[in-house]
């Protein structure tokens, strides 16, 4: 078990080396983001209001970036919109960026976070230590390690969801389509096959992309060979 001892600015960071950084979203769950340091620090961006509405709007750069080499950069900044008169109109939003980088690369990380002038929109980053039985707001324990392709394969054909740290789409998911029949009653079938046909449709993935739209998908060369793949709970 993991506990908050308190919480740091993004600027711990630097000087530091990370080995890995995770990112954890889900349909029912906040999204939060992972860092783990070489030293065997662990530090993690999240929100810490259960009422607050706040996520991932995007990532830019690749998390592979920030692996093994010294970070040199890590820096917040944010602004907000609307809000101003929180009794006339209270609804406001703030984005938040994070910048970190080393020497091969850095990733900005966008944060939106809304509000009705009573719940936080911000995003706190805190250094997560094991539990010492002190009196501190208690996380969740060690997550599940990412995946490479086989594994992620496998957990959609059983019917999980997965996504990849290196999509930068937010709540973007792969899953598993099960084969069923359908009965041709409307174009485009109709015209291919008599009416009332009886057609069967083979099992296939598709995804959620960051617009909420659901395709046919077909890994790329870089899915296949990705080792960031991990299960959406």
């Amino acid at each position: 078990m993991f506990c908050e001892r308190h919480r740091r600015g993004i600027g711990t960071l630097v000087g530091l080396t990370l080995t890995s950084v995770h990112k954890f979203s889900g349909t029912e769950t906040p999204d939060e983001i992972e860092f783990f340091a070489d030293d065997g620090r662990r530090f993690r961006l999240y929100q810490n209001d259960d009422n607050a509405k706040v996520w991932v709007e995007d990532i830019v750069g690749s998390f592979n970036d920030l692996i093994g080499s010294p970070i040199i950069l890590a820096e917040e900044r944010s602004n907000t919109l609307g809000g101003t008169d929180t009794l006339a109109d209270p609804f406001s939003q703030t984005w938040t960026f994070y910048e970190i980088a080393t020497l091969h690369g850095s990733v900005t990380i966008r944060w939106c976070g809304e509000g009705n002038g009573y719940y936080s929109e911000r995003v706190d980053f805190a250094e997560l230590l094991p539990d010492d039985g002190s009196n501190h707001l208690e996380f969740s324990g060690p997550r599940k390690a990412p995946m490479d392709f086989s594994d992620a394969l496998r957990m959609i054909k059983n019917g999980k969801r997965v996504t990849r740290q290196g999509w930068t789409g937010a709540n973007m998911f792969v899953f598993l389509v099960p084969g069923s029949t359908f009965t041709v009653n409307r174009p485009p079938l109709l015209g291919i096959y008599p009416e009332g046909t009886q057609v069967d449709y083979r099992p296939h993935i598709d995804v959620r992309d960051a617009k909420g739209m659901v395709g046919p998908w077909t890994p790329s060369g870089v899915d296949l060979m990705a080792d960031d793949w991990q299960e959406v709970t």
